[in-house]
């Protein structure tokens, strides 16, 4: 009978462990699906601009990259929230930031957004990571892989 009942508390503790994990997956899913929602058709224009004429953005063009890129740092932080919930490991989430986070944020508009807004959201040994990452100085972002695309189609 005692046996049973350490069973039964052991499957409660494990449901609301699995319970807690999935609200925590869920709630990224969540705050993504409303950011997504104010990218608009124009996104892909305000994150060119972004490069070639960021002096020519709008306030519109902030807002599209805001909402561009803030989903975009929560799905790779996702990996470092999974990794607090034991379910990835440290080494995962970091071999995401070190994946993901050039390709966002390796270029002077990627770095000052993160730098102005929104590095205080996130946790601080997520952020000083994310930190060395673009200070390695050797990250490609999504332009620098389009140059080196079209330098070789170009050959």
């Amino acid at each position: 009978m005692l046996v049973g009942l350490v069973l039964v508390i052991l499957q409660m503790r494990q449901n609301m462990d699995l319970a807690r994990k999935a609200y925590v997956s869920e709630g990224n899913v969540v705050m993504n699906q409303m950011w997504a929602s104010m990218t608009g058709e124009h996104t892909v224009d305000a994150i060119v601009k972004s490069i070639a004429s960021p002096d020519e953005m709008t306030h519109a063009d902030f807002l599209a990259l805001d909402a561009y890129l803030y989903p975009a740092m929560n799905m790779i932080y996702r990996d470092y929230q999974l990794a607090q919930e034991g379910l990835y490991s440290e080494a995962d989430w970091k071999a995401s930031v070190d994946l993901y986070v050039p390709w966002y944020l390796a270029n002077p508009y990627g770095k000052a957004w993160w730098e102005e807004l929104a590095k205080e959201f996130f946790p601080r040994e997520f952020a000083e990571h994310v930190d060395r990452r673009l200070a390695l100085g050797s990250a490609r972002d999504h332009h620098t892989y389009w140059q080196a695309v079209g330098a070789r189609v170009a050959q």
